[in-house]
């Protein structure tokens, strides 16, 4: 049996990054998306589809979508052949490769 790639398990799915590079340098969200993508996956305090976080620099309602933090400003974000994700930094200039191992 093959072993999946890392990024056959986010076939699929959605990476976005917040707007702006606070709160936390700039993070970067993950969406699950139902199979046949008409809906996401999300946590129950999202059941409403709103983050009603207090302030803006908080997640608490978003925190269950959090990739990672501290990506800055960024331009672009792949899939490259081998499953791994790749994102690009403006602030940072750099690109970051993401596996699952």
């Amino acid at each position: 049996m093959r072993a999946e790639s890392p990024g056959a398990l986010f076939k699929g799915d959605l990476f976005t990054k917040c707007a702006c590079t606070f709160p936390g340098g700039g993070h970067l969200f993950y969406f699950n998306l139902t199979e046949n993508r008409p809906k996401f996956v999300v946590d129950p305090r999202l059941e409403d589809r709103v983050a009603g976080n207090k302030h803006k620099v908080d997640i608490i309602e978003s925190e269950s979508l959090l990739a990672g933090p501290n990506f800055g400003t960024v331009t672009d974000i792949e899939t490259g052949p081998s499953g791994n994700l790749f994102v690009v930094s403006l602030d940072y200039g750099v690109i970051h490769e993401i596996s699952r191992r």
